[in-house]
């Protein structure tokens, strides 16, 4: 059974320190990644309401995907429509 605090876990077992450090670099790399994620979800939002803002002021998904690289259809599901 493993009881986690603030610093490091209690393991009920005799850990080597290198597994500690292991874990403490595992933790450093998981709260980047989420650091990360949350940033990525911030950005495709971004992305996507500024995609239906040029559709809405008559831009078209064929100009939207030709300026973008990618196809109509992907274009409707950056905007959320065609998941």
């Amino acid at each position: 059974m493993v009881i986690t605090t603030d610093e490091m876990p209690f393991e009920a077992r005799p850990v080597e320190l290198k597994a500690h450090k292991a874990l403490a670099e595992a933790l450093a790399a998981h709260k980047a990644m989420r650091a990360h994620e949350a940033g990525r979800a911030k950005e495709v939002a971004r992305r996507a309401k500024a995609l239906t803002k040029a559709h809405d002021a008559g831009m078209s998904y064929e100009a939207l995907a030709d300026a973008l690289g990618v196809t109509r259809q992907r274009v409707r599901q950056m905007m959320g429509q065609g998941k």
